[in-house]
């Protein structure tokens, strides 16, 4: 690409990016007052949460990395609630859609680089799943290790898929191992598309008998994990957390990737179509490819289909197929002429997987669309449950409001309020607790020796959890329900 190109394209893409999560993050554009996310609420509590102390794992529990949540924390630095985590959306889906045009100008011209983007985007909306992902933070890293990867192996001496990973600067394992290590502790399966390079990297030096290269390479790669590992360590070493944190983000964490707890079933393969596209696309064409492009498509399409097997089908952990997607749709069009269909039937076959994708993900994306058209002013739900949520904490007063805690309630609640909880164990309490015994054991000392004074409990706690709520119904009294929970005081002695 020329230097005007990019002084053309990267404003419009900056613009689009505003556009497109103004229209479509549900859960933190300023044109959906009020609407806040389950998930995204508990993201940008802990966000917030660190900004005033917490510190990861010993005041919040949960399984996803640090870097991510220290990320919430810049976004709630910038601007707390909602506004701040849909600031820093901007610069990461802005270099997310830079990195997808740079990818596929490797390969295509802009009419067709822009055909991908607008296909990428539309899955999207749907796949955005209303914001604040960690999938959404980390996947310019993943698109930037393709990128640097695929542009400095490749040759077009003899054909335009020809790679030749032998020789590259010493920057691109570098990178690399810190675009991986920074995911791990993220959350280790969103790095798949990167291991995917590694693994394809690796294979055909060894194919090629490359062995300097090889070590150069892994060795480089290694030196960028423990770069982007150091500060981690340094930070929860000073807090006296290293074994916290290994625990939550790795063990605990794997515990719950092979927790099956969901079967696998048709909607889960729809869902990772983009994976068997640019697999069968790489699978039928070896000649046309090359084995060393080949071998690079099938592994990161293999590795991420795997890897997003673990765990349970959330539509936005599925932007983790946008790299491999990226990467295949360029090669796809420079091989075919768009326009002429069906030449044989290895396109028909790639055709089809592109086309049952779209179909599955334009459903999402249709509701989301029907949303931001039709129903941003007239969803009441939202803006109800935000009503009640406060109306509820103005029976705390303002000086008691480090004193409250919750079971079976989203965190919603507290960022509706603006409070935070005061107990570690705030979300997910009967899944955690069902990977993790000792959680009720400690939740049961918590109630019986330090109590909060109050608690906002769900109607459905009693049935989930019901040896906590004894000792709920026993120690505390409800004082006020409505729609958003029931409000506990603990009982005077």
């Amino acid at each position: 690409m020329s230097k005007k190109e990019r002084l053309i394209c990267y404003p419009i893409f900056l613009v689009t990016a505003v556009l497109f999560l103004l229209a479509f993050s549900l859960w933190e554009s300023p044109l959906y007052t009020h609407w806040y996310g389950c998930d995204a609420s508990f993201f940008s509590m802990a966000g917030r949460g660190i900004t005033k102390g917490w510190v990861p794992y010993v005041d919040f529990f949960d399984l996803k990395g640090p870097y991510f949540f220290f990320l919430e924390a810049l976004g709630q630095f910038i601007h707390t609630d909602r506004l701040g985590i849909w600031i820093i959306e901007i610069p990461f889906l802005t270099a997310s859609m830079i990195l997808m045009w740079e990818i596929s100008r490797l390969f295509v011209n802009r009419l067709r680089s822009a055909a991908i983007l607008i296909i990428i985007l539309f899955m999207h909306i749907g796949i955005l799943w209303g914001g604040n992902t960690l999938e959404e933070y980390m996947l310019p890293l993943s698109l930037l290790v393709v990128f640097l990867t695929v542009r400095a192996a490749l040759r077009k001496d003899d054909s335009p898929f020809a790679l030749h990973f032998n020789d590259m600067p010493n920057y691109v394992p570098l990178i690399t191992g810190i675009c991986f290590g920074i995911i791990m502790f993220a959350k280790i399966t969103v790095a798949a598309p990167i291991a995917g390079v590694v693994i394809a990297v690796a294979l055909n030096d060894l194919l090629d008998k490359e062995w300097r290269a090889l070590l150069k390479y892994l060795g480089l790669s290694l030196l960028g994990v423990i770069i982007a590992a150091a500060p981690i360590f340094v930070y929860f070493g000073y807090h006296h957390a290293i074994p916290r944190m290994l625990y939550c983000v790795f063990e605990f964490a794997m515990k719950r990737s092979v927790d099956f707890s969901e079967p696998f079933n048709k909607d889960w393969e729809m869902k990772t179509f983009g994976a068997y596209f640019a697999f069968f696309f790489a699978l039928f064409h070896p000649k046309k490819l090359g084995r060393r492009m080949q071998v690079l498509l099938l592994s990161i399409a293999a590795v991420t289909y795997i890897l997003l097997h673990l765990g349970v089908p959330f539509i936005y952990y599925f932007t983790t197929v946008f790299p491999v997607l990226t990467l295949a749709l360029a090669v796809f069009l420079r091989m075919y002429d768009p326009l002429i269909l069906f030449s044989n039937v290895r396109q028909f076959v790639c055709l089809a997987l592109l086309a049952v994708m779209l179909y599955f993900f334009a459903h999402p994306s249709l509701d989301t669309i029907n949303t931001f058209l039709h129903e941003r002013h007239d969803n009441v739900w939202y803006e109800n449950d935000y009503l009640d949520a406060r109306d509820l904490a103005t029976l705390i007063p303002k000086q008691e409001r480090d004193q409250v805690f919750s079971f079976s309630i989203d965190m919603t609640w507290f960022e509706a309020n603006q409070i935070l909880p005061c107990n570690p164990y705030q979300v997910n309490l009967q899944f955690f607790i069902a990977l993790d015994p000792t959680i009720e054991d400690e939740l049961t000392e918590y109630l019986r020796e330090t109590p909060p004074k109050w608690l906002v409990i769900r109607d459905s706690f009693g049935d989930e959890i019901p040896s906590l709520f004894a000792i709920v119904d026993e120690e505390y009294e409800c004082i006020c329900s409505n729609n958003s929970g029931n409000l506990y005081l603990l009982k005077e002695e």
